[in-house]
Order: C-alpha cells, then sequence, then structure tokens
C-alpha cells in the first residue's frame, strides 16, 4: 500500500460540523497533513479583494488540497464559498489546490461550488462513512487533477452573506 502524504486545507461550517473536523483532524495528527489555518477573524469590513487575498496568503498559504466537510448547511456558508474558490485560482507562484468534498451523514444536497466541480469532474466526491477507506486515496486524486484546469467550474456569483439554516 502506498501512503500519500499532502498538505489539506479543511473547510467547514464550524459551529455544526467542528466535531467531524476534530475528528478528522485528530485521526490524521501523526502524518501532520491537515492544516488548520481556519478563518476566526471576521473579514466583513474588508474589500473583497483583500479578503480573497488574505485567505489565499494566510490560510492556504501551505496547502495542495481543500477538503470540504459537507453538512447540513454547508452550502450556505459564505466563508466556505470563498475558500473553494480561492482554492480553484492559481496566485502568484502558487498553483490552485485539488478540491474534494466529504459528505457527512445529514448533509444537505442542495448544489454549490463544490458541486459544480464534483460535476465537472474536477472534485474528487466521498463519504463521512468510507473515509477510513478511501480518504487518503482520494486527497490523491484530488492533488493529481489540479493540473486539469479547463475541468474547473468557478463561475458561481461568491456568496455575499450566510444562508438562513431555518
Amino acid at each position: 500500500m502506498v501512503t500519500y502524504r499532502h498538505k489539506i486545507f479543511l473547510s467547514y461550517h464550524h459551529e455544526a460540523d467542528q466535531e467531524y473536523a476534530d475528528a478528522l483532524v485528530g485521526h490524521y495528527k501523526q502524518q501532520k497533513t491537515i492544516i488548520d489555518k481556519s478563518m476566526y477573524d471576521d473579514f466583513s469590513h474588508l474589500k473583497n479583494e483583500t479578503i480573497l487575498k488574505k485567505i489565499r496568503y494566510e490560510h492556504l498559504k501551505d496547502s495542495t488540497v481543500t477538503v470540504v466537510l459537507v453538512g447540513a448547511h454547508t452550502w450556505g456558508r459564505k466563508w466556505v464559498d470563498w475558500e473553494i474558490h480561492s482554492s480553484l485560482r492559481s496566485y502568484g507562484d502558487r498553483t490552485r489546490n485539488g478540491l474534494a468534498g466529504v459528505y457527512l451523514p445529514g448533509h444537505s444536497r442542495r448544489h454549490f461550488r463544490l458541486t459544480d466541480n464534483i460535476r465537472s469532474g474536477y472534485a474528487v466526491r466521498l463519504n463521512w462513512d468510507n473515509l477510513e477507506d478511501e480518504f487518503t486515496e482520494a486527497v490523491h486524486r484530488a492533488w493529481n487533477r489540479r493540473r486539469r484546469e479547463a475541468l474547473i467550474d468557478n463561475t458561481r456569483l461568491l456568496r455575499r452573506k450566510n444562508a438562513s439554516i431555518w
């Protein structure tokens, strides 16, 4: 069995899916492959391009693959959308990130930027229930797909605010 190590940026809805993020980070802690550079600060007072630059240079900086934990409300989270958007763009001397979605129990079937890229063939999809067997290989597939720029679908407008969860 071949073991791959890629630096992963984890994107998720913090209020709803923190326990899954903690479990994932805890399980792969020994490999030191998951980078926790979550966005906890309020950047809403900044201009959009400044926020996107901060995401790319301060949060995604060391990663090569973005993994999105998809729960019931992930589709409507502004920062998740912006993190995916930034992950799909090259900037400076950095290439774009690979993209993978881990669908959690009770996830929403609503479509968002991740769904667009799964449909196009750029992003990799896997289920939380199969994570143990598939995670490392799925992340490696996502990493390999970074070179398939023609498959990227980053055409949605950036989400301006969080969707209501009610």
